[in-house]
């Protein structure tokens, strides 16, 4: 069971109120004290309270405003279990409190409430501590669509034998409903975690953004006979989470309880989280993180030519060879030397004007 767990029922049972923090808390049979608003709930309720003791729990009575009630002692708790079947109480007797409850379910204690439609401010405010709210008192929910029309009363009339009383469906449902709450069925846990590139066993020191990754996780779950055994389920999401998630996807079993999620570490660097939040009715919450940094890529792990940037690197080359052809023309071409002929007219002309 869930550290805030609580679960209402007077008489037969009236309402459920159910609350949890992320921890897995696994209690075992033990001290267990019931608190009641008189002693005559002691014989009313005498097949529930027979099959908790036959369950191993050790039970312990008293009055709900008893002056001498205490929940710990210098620092540890007395009981393991709380069962409050006072609803109409109005103040807690001796140390006891709403936030010494409180301060119990934190710390891993399960709590079984009893509420009705005449429920104490003690309740009310218990039960807002676990996120939920009760109604005002004589309240009743009436269904305008489904109603009993009037009639001769016949077919309220009720014949059967003591054993069918005694055998009604209610009591295996508050059977099964405590050994929920007292973390006897539907506890779940994540026995390991593990994480890694693909090809590799071991997680790296840092992954580097569009890493390939396996994550891989199993759930267990903790049967009616105490021992843990494979939880099957397909409804089991991984979030890749930064502050966002980058990445939700759905597990994938592989078998005996191991779950298995691949993906591509997403193209911004960080720290990152494995994050597995599983939050089913029936079941405990289940909340596994792992935190991981993830890298920018390194210098030589770059790509030497990207294909979109190939026509600038064809201009650059072009202008390479351009470069080239010019210099060596400028280099290598030479002017022959010689001078046009001069004619004979001009040339006899020319000596008769120095003669």
């Amino acid at each position: 069971m869930s550290n805030r767990s609580v679960l209402g029922f007077t008489g037969i049972l009236l309402l459920a109120l159910l609350a949890h923090t992320p921890a897995v808390v696994v209690a075992e049979p033990g001290e267990t004290l019931v608190l009641l608003d008189n002693l005559a709930i002691r014989e009313t309720h005498s097949i529930f309270f027979k099959s908790l003791q036959e369950r191993g729990y050790k039970l312990t009575f008293k009055l709900a405003d008893d002056a001498g009630l205490v929940l710990s002692k210098y620092g540890e708790f007395l009981y393991q279990h709380l069962i409050l079947f006072a609803p109409s109480v109005e103040e807690f007797g001796g140390s006891l409190s709403v936030e010494a409850i409180t301060e119990f379910i934190d710390n891993g204690g399960n709590v079984l409430v009893a509420g009705s439609t005449a429920s104490g401010d003690p309740l009310r405010e218990l039960a807002s501590e676990c996120g939920f709210e009760v109604d005002e008192e004589k309240a009743a929910v009436i269904d305008h669509l489904n109603y009993d029309v009037s009639d001769a009363g016949d077919h309220t009339t009720i014949v059967a034998s003591p054993d069918n009383l005694i055998d009604a469906s209610i009591i295996d449902v508050a059977m099964a409903i405590s050994k929920w709450v007292f973390g006897e069925n539907g506890v779940i846990r994540a026995r390991s975690v593990s994480h890694s590139k693909e090809g590799e066993s071991q997680p790296p020191s840092a992954y580097t953004v569009t890493d390939p990754v396996v994550y891989t996780i199993e759930i267990e779950t903790r049967g009616s006979d105490g021992k843990w055994k494979a939880f099957e389920a397909s409804d089991v999401q991984l979030e890749f989470v930064r502050i966002d998630p980058f990445v939700r996807t759905t597990l994938v079993p592989v078998g005996g309880g191991r779950y298995e999620a691949r993906f591509l570490i997403p193209d911004v660097y960080g720290v990152y989280q494995f994050k597995v939040n599983y939050d089913r009715i029936g079941y405990t919450h289940l909340y596994s993180t792992t935190q991981v940094s993830v890298r920018p890529l390194t210098h030589t792990q770059y790509e030497r030519f990207i294909p979109s940037a190939y026509p600038y690197y064809a201009s650059a080359f072009s202008m390479v060879v351009g470069m080239f052809l010019f210099s060596f023309l400028f280099l290598h071409f030479k002017d022959d030397g010689s001078k046009p002929a001069r004619t004979t007219t001009a040339a006899a002309s020319e000596k008769k004007a120095h003669g």
